[in-house]
């Protein structure tokens, strides 16, 4: 598993669609809102958040519609 992806589990589009991942102990929205993160982190954190995009984009490149 790559650090800056949530482990994937499942999806289901019968009834309401559904991806369901592990959980994580908070968000960054909650972060954010909270004033719990220092500039680095914030910095680190759209880092990963951009490298893990980047990656999911070139590994499925044309085989995979990316939500977002």
């Amino acid at each position: 598993m790559k650090p800056n992806l949530l482990q994937f589990i499942g999806a289901t589009t019968e009834g309401n669609p559904i991806i369901l991942t592990e959980l994580m102990p908070t968000s960054l929205r909650k972060e954010l809102e909270t004033g719990g993160l220092a500039y680095p982190a914030i910095l680190s954190i759209s880092l990963g958040v951009a490298c893990a995009l980047n990656y999911l984009h070139l590994l499925y490149r044309n085989d995979f519609v990316a939500i977002h």
